[in-house]
Formats: C-alpha cells, structure tokens, sequence
C-alpha cells in the first residue's frame, strides 16, 4: 500500500502515478491531494489547494536573512520588491520554493503596442546549500512618448534573478507613426510586446527550453527572448489601417491580433500564484491603444494595464508583477509620454518552518 504524507514522501509497493507536463497539469481540474509526476521538472507533485508543490524530504529546515521576511501558513517569505541588486545567504540548506519574474515592457505611444510581460519563472522544492544567492529585481521599461518624439516605442523591462534563475524583461510595445519609432530587431523580452499600427509584426517570446514563438506576420516588431515562459505579442495587419494597437504577450497567453479597424486588441493572460500567501496576479500583457472612436485593448490577467484612446497616459503594469504597461492613444506632445510605463519585476523565496 503507498502513502503520502505532505511532509515527506513514503513510499512502499507500487504506485503508477499520471506522468504529464507542465501544459498538462494546468489544464487539470484543481483537486486537493491530487497527485501527479511533471515530466517538465522530473518531480512528483501534489495540488495543496492552491500551487501544484513537491512532497518535502527529510532535509533540514531552511535557515537564511535577506529581502523582507514575513511568515504565513508555517512558511517563512523573502521578498524582494525594490529595483536593483540584493543577495539571499544561507546558513543552513535545504529546499525552498522560488518565483522570478521579469520587468514588464513599456506600452509604445501614438496608437501603441501593449507592453510584453516579464519572464516568469516559479520552481518549487529548489535546494539551496550553505553561502550567497545574487537577487537581481527587474525594473519596468518606460512607455514611449507621443507624436514625433524621438522615442515613441517602449522600453524593454529588466533582468531578474535569484542564484542561476534568471528572467527577461518585457518586450517594449511599438508605436503608430511620425518619427522615432526605434530600433526594431534590437527589442528583447521575456514576452514580446504588441505591434501597432504601421508596424505589423508582433513581438516574440521564448520558452525555458528555448523554443521560439512567432507571432504574427509582415514587417518590423520587437523580439522577446530569454529564460522563462513568454508568448508573442499580438499583430496588426495592414488591411485594418493604422487606427488600433495590438495587446503585449503575458507570460501564460499570447497577446492578441487586432482584427478590425479601431478596434484595439488585449495583452495576453499571465499567471496567478499564492507564494506569498495571497493569490497575485503575475506577468500579463498590456492592452493596445487606440484611436478614437474606438476601444482600447484591455491588459491581460494578471496586471497589465489597459490601452488607452484618449490624449491620457495609458495605465502601467502593476507593481511588481512584471506585467506590461498599456499602449498609448493618439494624441500626446513628442515631450510628454503617453505609453503606460511596465511594472518592476519581484523575486520571491520561501520554504517550511514548521
């Protein structure tokens, strides 16, 4: 007969347990106590009620200081929400749970792309051994500016990490027209942001394995890239004029195609996680703009913030989830930006004390 003990594996006999990925097992139905093996990490884990975790060992308890430590459920939480450099020091190993996600792109102005979502990241049951851990938090990219700026594309959103774990920021959005729309092949995230208007291809994403997605078609884009989950941005296609800017790729979704005159399309979906304690919203795709008398895209789950159709700056992407910022409307001065700024990325640790 097999047993399960939520502290530590047991196992006597035989048991056959379903061997899925990870795509797989977040289409399964949330049972507490299921019971499965990812062939993505090569790990049987069980649904506690909210995250699919790894059985825990005999190991010791985790001992270790840096970012902010909070308690909840018999767990301890390290968080790092700030920009910049930290570092996580372990006194005694053992086996802790980790969430890094990438900066969130910058929505673009004029008739903006959706900014791409940081890469996202969460590994349960991760060891760590006696010494430093560098933590690196991702800020977000800056949404472009308004017509005839020198800079109406947004910003690629940051780098994040803890240890070997590492992130990529958000695609920046593109934007309508005018000058400065930017260096198009150079763009990199962790998700690509949204084509706009006269630039048709979409951003594109990358997954752990490096596998690329391509989204969309034509010309012109900005790239996604690196480690993490990442889905293309939307597209724009030319046969819808330049009135409608496409959504930014989340981490979990792909932004999506703009598919009729002014009629703006939403950033992609992200993930949800309760490592903290609470259910978050993380790396969802900003919204594209539009001009009006259209409807702007609305951000993706997960924190991204919507397009905008008016002279007003787009909404970013919330705060330290690593989601992108919404793409900017028509009107706006080359000096002022329009574009919704991405949300700073966030690196989280935690592991059981008892």
């Amino acid at each position: 007969m097999s047993t399960l003990n939520v502290s530590k594996m047991n196992l006597s006999g035989r048991m056959n347990l379903p061997r899925l990925t990870q795509n797989e097992i977040d289409a399964l139905d949330a049972i507490q106590g299921r019971v499965v093996f990812n062939s993505t990490v090569n790990a049987i884990q069980f649904y506690d009620g909210t995250n699919w975790v790894q059985p825990r060992t005999e190991a010791g308890i985790v001992a270790a200081t840096g970012g902010t430590v909070t308690t909840n459920g018999g767990f301890k939480i390290h968080q790092y929400t700030s920009t910049g450099g930290y570092s996580f020091t372990v006194t005694q190993g053992g086996f802790v749970d980790v969430l890094v996600v990438g900066g969130g792109g910058g929505g673009g102005g004029v008739i903006g792309g959706g900014g791409g979502a940081g890469g996202y990241q969460y590994i349960p049951f991760y060891e760590v051994t006696p010494g430093t851990y560098n933590v690196q938090v991702g800020a977000g990219g800056t949404g472009g500016n308004g017509w005839n700026a020198s800079k109406q594309y947004g910003d690629k959103g940051g780098v994040s990490r803890f240890g070997t774990i590492w992130c990529d920021g958000g695609g920046g959005g593109s934007a309508h027209g005018g000058s400065g729309n930017g260096p198009y092949s150079f763009m990199c995230g962790g998700s690509g942001g949204g084509a706009a208007a006269q630039h048709y291809r979409a951003g594109t994403g990358a997954s752990p394995t490096g596998n690329n997605f391509q989204g969309g078609a034509s010309s012109y884009g900005y790239h996604g890239g690196g480690k993490g989950p990442g889905s293309p941005g939307g597209s724009c296609f030319s046969t819808y004029g330049g009135n409608a800017g496409a959504g930014g790729g989340g981490a979990k979704g792909k932004g999506d195609d703009v598919r009729a005159p002014y009629q703006s399309s939403p950033g992609g979906d992200g993930y949800f996680n309760s490592i903290t304690g609470t259910a978050t919203g993380y790396a969802g795709g900003g919204g594209g703009g539009n001009r009006a008398p259209g409807n702007a895209g609305t951000g993706g789950a997960g924190g991204g913030g919507n397009g905008t159709g008016s002279t007003s700056t787009a909404p970013n992407g919330v705060t330290n989830s690593g989601s992108g910022g919404g793409g900017g409307g028509y009107n706006g001065s080359s000096g002022s930006r329009i574009g919704g700024n991405g949300g700073p990325g966030i690196v989280v640790v935690r592991y059981f004390t008892g």
